[in-house]
């Protein structure tokens, strides 16, 4: 397997010298139980990120957690202070600013699983994850470099040097950040809506039938993309239901058997 170490010096020279994900605002660990959760444990978040080279405690949504091996994936968290009503979809904008990151260096056939899988080959390659803490966003991304597993993970899912793609390490960080400030502020200028015909195009489940499940609700229908507040919209019998991010858990069906295939996310 080949070993991530990151040349922290370089990582440092391609970001702005001071502000928001600058090399000063940069907490590099080797090891660390979790990236969102060191986050979250500080006074200041916004600006702030945090990148690891293994955790130990990696969480996805729902209390799932995500396998990662040394050096194996790109383990990064960053903070955001915006007014938080002014806000909304960020799993879905954070999902984009992935897709642009990875195919800045050349990586195709990517796509978006709602609310915060990334795709490739229509396997899982990434997740997010993002938290809230009073006025503040834990803003979690996982991927998958080189993995070298065969089991611990129960979804269909692959990773990057798999598929082909050995890219600068270093590049790809600075990119995620930069790309992420860039989007998250123009979403929380102008809302998410602004991102949602780009969303729709990368929609892994656009217009395959698929199946919602909640504590207390199942909705079954058509994946019909999202709305500009980054709800997904499934086409029932009944009309159109409004799917809320961060409530549910969406299933993939096939339309012969409408047997669910799992495609829980599972996130740092």
């Amino acid at each position: 397997m080949i070993v991530m170490i990151y040349d922290l010096e370089k990582l440092k020279d391609l970001l702005p010298p001071a502000g928001n994900f600058s090399g000063e605002r940069m907490y590099y660990f080797e090891e660390v139980d979790s990236t969102n959760l060191w986050l979250l444990a500080q006074n200041e978040i916004g600006g702030r990120f945090c990148l690891a080279a293994q955790q130990l405690q990696g969480r996805g949504r729902r209390g799932r957690g995500w396998v990662s091996l040394p050096g194996g994936s790109v383990l990064l968290s960053m903070g955001w202070s915006p007014p938080l009503p002014r806000v909304a979809g960020v799993s879905l904008v954070s999902g984009l600013a992935v897709v642009r990151a990875l195919e800045a260096q050349g990586v195709k056939n990517l796509q978006l699983k709602w609310p915060n899988d990334i795709l490739l080959k229509a396997k899982k390659i990434g997740g997010i994850l993002v938290e809230v803490k009073r006025d503040a966003l834990v803003i979690g991304v996982g991927l998958n470099i080189d993995l070298n597993i065969s089991t611990g993970i129960d979804q269909p899912w692959t990773d990057l040097i798999s598929c082909g793609y050995d890219l600068d390490k270093e590049q790809l960080v600075a990119d995620l950040l930069l790309i992420h400030h860039s989007m998250l502020e123009e979403c929380q200028n102008q809302g998410f809506g602004i991102f949602r015909e780009r969303w729709n195009k990368l929609h892994g489940y656009r217009d395959q039938l698929v199946k919602s499940v909640t504590s207390n609700n199942l909705v079954e229908g058509y994946a019909r993309g999202v709305d500009d507040s980054g709800a997904l919209l499934v086409e029932t019998e009944t009309g159109i239901e409004r799917i809320i991010s961060g409530e549910v858990s969406v299933r993939l069906l096939t339309s012969s058997t409408r047997n669910s295939v799992e495609t829980e996310t599972s996130v740092p």
